[in-house]
């Protein structure tokens, strides 16, 4: 340092480890020089007591041996910098300094930043988690009565305790029925989308039969077909293996997805539901003639809340059949594939991975 006449800095000399320890944690210092040694004590211990790249003050090791070994020493120790005295000059110590400062400004705002990033994902995590309890309360607590009004309409409906008086309240129980089944749908797609973002669903997996699933999935649907006036045909392929999977999500599969074909088809319309094996597995698939989904906005059907076909149904639901049918498949380790022409028609394929099908029942 004697060769540095003129330093164009406000200089604190300090002589031994205490000291200088001391006075780096109680004091404020744009850069800190340290010499390799002090003393008994190493510049490389001092760098490690005061936090390294972590401490309030940027540390440069200062060292009369030009040695390699030193310079990752005092880097490893967290010094932002070693100088070689020997070789030292006014202009090459005003750089490093200036140059040390900018680096550890640098860092410090990096680590402020990622501290309210830290911070902004735990928030964002826990708003997150109380959005999913929320919408998990209130669609249990939606169901209950809805189920009650769905299931004296029925009885209503079907005169289980006799006749009612004039015709027009059995149409009447039909159309609250029917309000009740959209409604309770909606309700349990929010349901199944909180429980897909908190990650609390898991398949409970059995061995099914593609035909059983299918004749309960039509019992599901048939009755919104025919009010809405489309038929629905079906396509499977003859003996097709036992397939290992969830039950009830094979079955809200196809069940959201025959619903959306059916909002999404004009009267008279016609929707075939096929299954048949390929190479790579069993390919479940519903093809509508309806209105169709424009090619660049295909990616985005399976988007939650997302609508981008205009509904011929007034209940056209809140965008959720998709995006469900999406997340469930990829539980199974298979594939949700879209193909639509507008004007044409939409046809929605399930692809499940081989793996799943078993030989025999």
């Amino acid at each position: 340092m004697s060769k540095i006449e003129a330093p164009k800095f406000d200089v604190v000399s300090v002589t031994s480890f205490q000291e200088a320890q001391k006075c780096l944690k109680s004091e404020f210092f744009h850069v800190g020089l340290v010499d390799y040694h002090l003393g008994a004590r190493s510049g490389l211990e001092l760098v490690q007591a005061l936090g390294g790249r972590s401490g309030t003050t940027p540390l440069v090791i200062l060292t009369g041996q030009g040695d390699y070994a030193i310079d990752v020493e005092a880097i490893e120790a967290g010094a932002y910098d070693y100088l070689d005295k020997e070789g030292l000059t006014e202009t090459l110590l005003e750089r490093t300094i200036r140059h040390v400062r900018v680096q550890y400004e640098t860092e410090r705002q990096l680590r402020r930043s990622e501290a309210l990033l830290r911070q902004a994902t735990r928030e964002a995590e826990t708003a997150n988690s109380a959005k999913s309890d929320f919408l998990a309360r209130m669609s249990h607590d939606f169901r209950t009565p809805l189920n009650a009004i769905i299931g004296f309409s029925e009885a209503i409906q079907h005169e289980i305790a006799g006749p009612i008086g004039a015709s027009k309240y059995l149409g009447y129980a039909s159309d609250i029925n029917q309000s009740g089944q959209v409604l309770l749908s909606m309700i349990s797609d929010i349901l199944d989308l909180s429980k897909i973002e908190s990650g609390n669903i898991e398949l409970n997996e059995t061995d099914i039969l593609i035909e059983d699933v299918v004749s309960m999935v039509l019992k599901m649907v048939l009755p919104g077909a025919k009010a809405a006036k489309i038929s629905i045909e079906t396509n499977l392929q003859p003996d097709v293996p036992v397939l290992r999977a969830d039950r009830q999500l094979i079955e809200r599969m196809l069940i959201n997805s025959l619903t959306n074909a059916i909002k999404f088809t004009p009267e008279a319309g016609r929707i075939l539901l096929g299954a048949e094996v390929t190479k790579d597995g069993l390919q479940l698939t519903v093809e509508d003639n309806g209105i169709g989904i424009p090619q660049q906005q295909l990616s985005r059907v399976t988007e939650p809340f997302t609508q981008i076909r205009r509904s011929h149904n007034a209940s056209a639901g809140i965008g959720l059949g998709l995006s469900i049918v999406s997340s469930f498949i990829e539980l199974h380790g298979g594939s949700l594939a879209i193909e639509s022409e507008v004007g044409v028609g939409t046809k929605v394929i399930l692809s499940l991975p081989s793996e799943r099908l078993r030989e025999g029942s």
